[in-house]
């Protein structure tokens, strides 16, 4: 009866073992199954948080003002604009625009070969075109060739390029003219300019952009010009003044006589003579001046 005392006590012992090793699993079980559930919460938790922030990203980034800078070669060719658009649906404000090199331009210049001339009583200077109409009477009244004035690029006296612009509504596109294509053509100018673009959006949340100008990249591109119902009218119109100019008082066809052209070789001749006259009384009042020194 003893030995079966002590192996029942024996027993109730193990099974009391038993039963707290299982109980220990049961709730390592129960914690790891509560620890998957909180680690997914919080992953939940990050995931709406990331949601929440790209929308807020897209939400900003469909609201804000964008500024970009850009050439225009093909809407009027041959002139080159440069064009300041706000792209965004709301308001930029305090833009500002650095340019790397500065901007330059040959609207202005002196053209190549271009001769420039001055009298010792006239201030202003002149251009050798209407001179060299005369045959070199320039030279032999006085007139003396002189070197080129220096011409500031016109684009440094743009406040709206070197000072920026307070505002600059959204949907909003200013153009300026920039240069010609033909007179820009052969000369040392950059083609290529780094921008950096500054302003400020709803909120005074600061924005800046770099942009690349390069109007290399439109040389040798070919282009088709797009006529329109105006660019019709307007033939039509020059048309219609010249036949205008080609018809008479009394509504014939006007006819150019031997007896016109005598005529208008006289009004040529008449030109001529009044500034032969007017360089005349330039050179001789200065030689009387002279004379009574």
């Amino acid at each position: 009866m003893s030995g079966m005392s002590i192996t029942a006590t024996l027993d109730a012992a193990g099974w009391a073992a038993w039963g707290v090793w299982v109980t220990a699993v049961v709730y390592a079980i129960i914690g790891f199954l509560i620890w998957l559930q909180v680690k997914g919460v919080k992953q939940q938790v990050n995931e709406a948080r990331e949601q929440v922030r790209e929308t807020e990203k897209l939400r900003e980034a469909e609201l804000r003002p964008y500024v970009v800078l850009d050439f225009e070669v093909f809407k009027r060719r041959p002139i080159i604009f440069l064009t300041i658009t706000n792209h965004g649906k709301t308001l930029a404000r305090n833009v500002r625009f650095e340019f790397d090199p500065s901007l330059r331009s040959s609207l202005g210049q002196p053209k190549p070969g271009q001769v420039f001339m001055r009298h010792p009583d006239v201030e202003t200077m002149s251009g050798a075109t209407t001179m060299e109409a005369l045959e070199g009477l320039w030279k032999e009244k006085g007139w003396y060739e002189v070197p080129p004035p220096p011409v500031d690029d016109f684009l440094s006296g743009i406040r709206l390029l070197t000072e920026g612009m307070p505002t600059l509504a959204p949907g909003k596109s200013i153009e300026i003219v920039f240069d010609s294509i033909f007179d820009r053509d052969g000369r040392p100018l950059p083609d290529a300019y780094t921008v950096r673009v500054s302003y400020d959006g709803d909120g005074g949340r600061h924005h800046q952009e770099e942009i690349l100008l390069d109007l290399g990249i439109y040389r040798n591109v070919g282009t088709v010009t797009e006529r329109s119902l105006t660019d019709v009218y307007d033939q039509l119109k020059t048309l219609v003044d010249t036949v205008k100019r080609w018809t008479s008082s009394w509504g014939g066809l006007k006819v150019w006589t031997r007896d016109d052209e005598r005529k208008g070789d006289v009004e040529l001749m008449r030109q001529h003579e009044e500034i032969r006259a007017a360089i005349d009384q330039v050179t001789s009042g200065s030689s009387q001046e002279e004379h009574r020194a």
